[in-house]
């Protein structure tokens, strides 16, 4: 095993790279800093500070923490897959991941370009940001709160298999979060949903009743919220815009389109004409079994009560 109370660097030369394998489950390393390398692995049976890390694949497995040096990043052009156990991981510099795997109790990540962030296992929760290009997700399981936010767009990568499971899941993006075809697929109890420039908002939910705390889409072309749920959907409030193209399903329609296979579409609170459930150009809901509202607490659209 190796045992470094101080600084560890590892270079294996700019020229032709060569792998790291440091494997040892009684490692014990304190700051870690790899400038060159092909394929990384590394374990370390306590906390881990990272400093600059330049390598291809970068498997890193921790019995503690993982935290980095201000100003450093983790640049990794292949599969990176970090595993800290019951700890926790707060990655918040501009790291460049191309491909990520986490499993954590709970995980801060800020990445600086697009990033395919591949299965991954929370026992409490995740945020993960990135400054530039897409986020494409695979599958997302928290226990508590799953926080993602795209420069670009939020996309599926794993087709009609859950991309997020958790109790509440926070989504922001530029350029839309899921596509038609391609929904981002959920299994939450809330959800706040929010795309600022263009393209929809595209998500499907199944297993039990959601309540959407916060949806807003400001996109200038499409502007829609597209919504499948397999229950109840109670709504806190639904905000697009309302001066695009009175359309259904056209350019510029600005539609919130949702969809229940055996729940109801049902307000909270008290109904206030001046605080809208929904606000948008057009709406149009189909709930196979259930009601819009309730005799007792209409859904409030805009300016009318429906």
């Amino acid at each position: 095993s190796v045992i470094s109370t101080g600084d560890t660097v590892i270079n294996t030369g700019a020229a032709n790279p060569g792998n790291i394998t440091l494997d040892n489950t009684t490692n014990d390393f304190n700051t870690l800093e790899i400038t060159n390398a092909q394929d990384v692995s590394v374990r370390d049976a306590n906390a881990l500070t990272l400093r600059n890390v330049k390598a291809r694949d970068f498997n890193l497995t921790t019995g503690g923490d993982v935290i980095q040096s201000a100003g450093s990043h983790v640049d990794s052009n292949g599969d990176a897959i970090i595993n800290v156990g019951a700890a926790n991981v707060n990655l918040s510099e501009n790291n460049l991941f191309s491909n990520l795997a986490i499993s954590a109790n709970q995980a801060t990540i800020v990445n600086d370009q697009a990033l395919v962030l591949n299965d991954s296992t929370l026992a409490d929760s995740l945020t993960l940001t990135t400054n530039n290009g897409d986020l494409s997700i695979n599958n997302i399981t928290a226990t508590n709160v799953i926080n993602l936010t795209a420069a670009n767009a939020l996309l599926d990568a794993n087709g009609d298999a859950n991309n997020l499971v958790a109790g509440k899941a926070t989504l922001q993006a530029a350029t839309g979060i899921g596509q038609e075809g391609a929904d981002i697929n959920t299994q939450l109890v809330r959800l706040e949903a929010h795309n600022t420039t263009n393209g929809d908002i595209n998500i499907n939910n199944t297993g039990g009743d959601i309540t959407l705390d916060s949806i807003t889409n400001g996109a200038t072309d499409t502007g829609n919220f597209n919504f499948r749920s397999s229950n109840d959907v109670f709504i806190d409030n639904i905000t697009l815009r309302q001066d695009l193209t009175e359309a259904f399903f056209n350019v510029g329609s600005g539609t919130v389109n949702m969809f229940s296979a055996e729940g109801s579409f049902l307000g909270l609170g008290d109904a206030n004409i001046n605080s809208p459930d929904i606000t948008a150009t057009n709406l149009r809901l189909i709930g196979v079994k259930g009601t819009l509202g309730t005799i007792q607490r209409r859904v409030v659209r805009s300016e009318s009560v429906v």
